[in-house]
């Protein structure tokens, strides 16, 4: 089941994709889906998903820190919020990488224009259904491959510098989660597997190294032992796991956890105002 907001129609404003400005904004100022924003000494991440009526924009939960100020440049006017990671983020390896922007006073979000206000259920979604990605302001889509608890995988191309955060969804079904990077294996002879790695706005159960590893080399098997390794998006490999291995895919068992939840836009604002202590 899908659910669906009325937003706003009006007009939307430009991107500047520049973190500082002069000029003061007349009125409120829309942050429009797919709008680079700046955050304080982190860098460039994308606006992932938009909730008009709490003013709150979803992005990745590795974009900042616990009270860091996000900006963003709309017709000339610089303006901005404050960041909360999921209360649940870097509890798991991968698991949880979603946080929130709440806009200040006179900043608006806008209508999600790139994927559509409707949430897909991810139990809705099968192996070789289309998922997209906003990537420097292009949109780039290939094949499902599955997922683990919240996190959502599907195959290359990986994802550029800046797009940590950026709308990922499936066409005809929604919106269905923040993109975080990428995860893959490698073997002793040189041959990898990479899998684009995303994760839903609510907190579910973690995803470890393990779990990863596992699922990567069932979906994507290239034989021999492999090792684990964790990309953001635009960046070289940053291991997660050292000296970990596997034996062959024919050896091994993996156990995927499958939660099918249909999540609207009302349990995304609850949860997340009570990981921040707003309820």
């Amino acid at each position: 089941m899908l659910r669906r907001i009325c937003v706003s129609t009006t007009t939307a404003t430009a991107l500047i994709l520049t973190p500082t400005a002069t000029a003061t904004p007349a009125g409120p100022v829309r942050v429009e889906q797919g709008a680079k924003v700046y955050f304080a000494d982190h860098g460039y991440c994308t606006i992932g998903f938009n909730d008009p009526v709490q003013r709150i924009s979803y992005t990745a939960g590795h974009c900042g820190g616990d009270g860091t100020r996000a900006t963003i440049t709309v017709d000339g006017s610089s303006v901005s919020g404050t960041f909360y990671p999921s209360s649940e983020f870097g509890a798991s390896a991968t698991g949880n990488d979603w946080g929130a922007i709440r806009w200040d006073d006179g900043v608006q979000s806008g209508p999600n224009t790139v994927t559509g206000d409707a949430i897909a259920d991810l139990g809705s979604l099968t192996p070789g259904d289309e998922i997209c990605l906003l990537s420097a302001g292009q949109t780039r889509c290939s094949e499902f491959v599955g997922r683990l608890n919240n996190n959502v995988y599907w195959d290359e191309p990986v994802g550029m510098r800046g797009d940590s955060g950026g709308p990922v969804w499936a066409p005809g079904k929604g919106f269905v989660a923040v993109y975080s990077g990428a995860s893959t294996i490698y073997n002793d002879s040189g041959d990898t597997a990479t899998l684009n790695r995303a994760s839903k706005p609510i907190n579910g159960p973690g995803v470890t190294e393990q779990d990863e590893l596992n699922f990567i080399s069932a979906t994507k098997p290239i034989g021999g032992a492999v090792t684990h390794e964790t990309v953001q998006p635009g960046e070289g490999p940053a291991r997660v796991e050292e000296g970990s291995s596997l034996s062959t895919p024919g050896v091994m068992a993996v156990v995927l956890v499958v939660v099918a939840v249909i999540v609207g836009l009302v349990p995304f604002a609850a949860q997340y105002a009570r990981s921040v202590g707003w309820l």
